[in-house]
């Protein structure tokens, strides 16, 4: 039961519906993750910094997360595909701090639970994902402030 309702926030928060009116804002479900964007810093703008909630879950949803959100505020202008869209909105500083924050970032909730199953400890758990978070941040940090000073 508490898996769905995880399960239910994570949608709740990865899915913006965006009115025409202003393509780049979502509605009041995801306006709680925009307030609180802790990877701003990251050069990672709303849109961008929607990839890591659902990937905590699976890594590999971080694309279908990114394609979606670029396609419901691109409108119906956007057939192109997701690939070009990406591609266009994407600085290059962003996607290489994207790419680093995937390197270092915590496990998957599977491993995490596996963790917790093997050693019976929360403890152990808590160290793996503030540890990997941590590293994770500062090297996206570090990669998004060095991409930036040479373009």
């Amino acid at each position: 039961m508490r898996t769905a309702r995880v399960s239910i926030r994570l949608q709740q928060c990865t899915s913006p519906i965006c009115p025409k009116e202003a393509p780049r804002r979502p509605e009041r479900r995801g306006r709680a993750c925009v307030r609180s964007d802790p990877f701003a810093p990251l050069g990672f703008d709303w849109q961008i910094s929607h990839a890591p909630i659902p990937a905590f879950a699976a890594r590999e949803t971080a694309v279908a997360a990114l394609a979606t959100v670029y396609s419901v505020a691109g409108g119906d202008a956007d057939i192109a595909g997701p690939g070009h869209t990406l591609a266009s909105n994407f600085p290059l500083a962003s996607a290489l701090s994207l790419r680093v924050w995937f390197a270092f970032a915590p496990q998957c909730m599977s491993t995490l639970a596996v963790i917790r199953r093997e050693t019976r400890s929360w403890r152990n758990v808590a160290i793996s994902f503030g540890y990997r978070f941590v590293v994770a941040y500062v090297a996206a940090l570090v990669t998004d402030q060095v991409a930036r000073h040479f373009t």
